[in-house]
């Protein structure tokens, strides 16, 4: 996860292992302090970007990138309209993304 370009938090989810089909069914959450407000604490995710990478994991110890996805503020298309539906309905419908090619990982 990150915000105005400064990573905030990472997470890992299970390696599914001999299978060239790998499926998740798993909840990533992130804790975001807020701000107190007359009404309560305040959220922003303006600038709030997700960035899912998904790695192949290598014999040798090293994983090879297979492509990412990110949902959030500098997502565009599919991905943008996704995140803009995220943060207006609470029980806003999953969605499949395709993955995109990966020019850099950062860790």
């Amino acid at each position: 996860m990150t915000c105005g370009g400064k990573k905030l938090k990472k997470k890992r989810t299970s390696t599914k292992k001999a299978t060239s089909n790998p499926s998740w069914n798993e909840a990533l959450v992130f804790n975001l302090h807020g701000r107190e407000t007359a009404s309560g604490r305040e959220v922003s995710l303006a600038g709030v970007s997700i960035e899912l990478l998904v790695l192949s994991d290598g014999l040798l110890g090293t994983s090879e990138p297979l492509g990412r996805v990110t949902l959030g503020d500098h997502a565009t298309g599919a991905e943008l309209s996704h995140w803009h539906e995220l943060l207006a309905m609470r029980n806003a419908p999953a969605r499949w993304h395709p993955l995109h090619p990966v020019t850099s990982v950062s860790e």
